[in-house]
C-alpha cells in the first residue's frame, strides 16, 4: 500500500519522516515532491510504499495530525489519479447538461 504524507515543510527530509514513523516507516520507499500551496511557504509531500497494508495503516495512525516543523501533517492512503487529474465520471463532457445554466452572462454561455 502507498501512503501519502502531506503538508511537509521544505526542511523535512526522508530521514525525519522515517524517524517520526518509527517501525512502520522502516523498509519503505519514499518519493518527496513539491506540493501546490496558497501561502508563500513552500510545501512538500511524500509518497511511501510500505511492505504491507497493516504497516501502512499503522504509519497513517502514527503520523496523521502530528505537528512537525510547525505544520500539522496529513497522512492517508495514496490514491493515484489519471493523467488529467479528472475525478468525474468517464465521458462526462459528452453528456448534455439538463440543469439551469449558471453562466448566462459569461462569454462561454451556450443558451439556445
Amino acid at each position: 500500500m502507498q501512503v501519502y504524507i502531506g503538508n511537509l515543510s521544505a526542511r523535512a527530509t526522508t530521514h525525519d519522516i522515517r524517524t517520526l514513523g518509527g517501525r512502520a516507516a522502516r523498509g519503505g520507499v519514499f518519493r518527496r515532491l513539491p506540493q501546490w500551496s496558497l501561502s508563500t511557504d513552500s510545501c512538500y509531500y511524500c509518497v511511501m510504499e510500505t511492505e504491507s497494508d497493516k504497516q501502512a495503516r499503522h504509519l497513517i495512525r502514527r503520523l496523521a495530525g502530528k505537528e512537525y516543523h510547525g505544520r500539522c501533517l496529513v497522512a492517508r492512503e495514496f490514491v493515484a489519479r489519471s493523467n488529467g487529474n479528472d475525478r468525474r465520471a468517464p465521458g462526462w463532457r459528452l453528456r448534455p447538461w439538463r440543469g439551469v445554466e449558471r453562466r448566462v452572462s459569461d462569454r462561454r454561455a451556450t443558451i439556445h
